[in-house]
């Protein structure tokens, strides 16, 4: 009984210790931190993405 009562506190205390935050970088920031622009567009979005002979 008494390790039950230890692992429900130490459940408590691990679920409610704050975590570290993500760390978001915006769109240009990571352009500029890769040198890379990363676009996408829907298979349905005729003019701007379209299948050739090689799919």
């Amino acid at each position: 009984m008494r390790y039950q009562n230890l692992l429900v506190t130490l459940g408590l205390l691990f679920a409610l210790l704050p975590s570290q935050p993500a760390i978001a970088h915006s769109v240009l920031e990571k352009v500029v931190n890769t040198g890379v622009l990363t676009v996408g567009t829907s298979k349905d979005a005729f003019p701007f993405a379209y299948k050739d002979k090689n799919g």
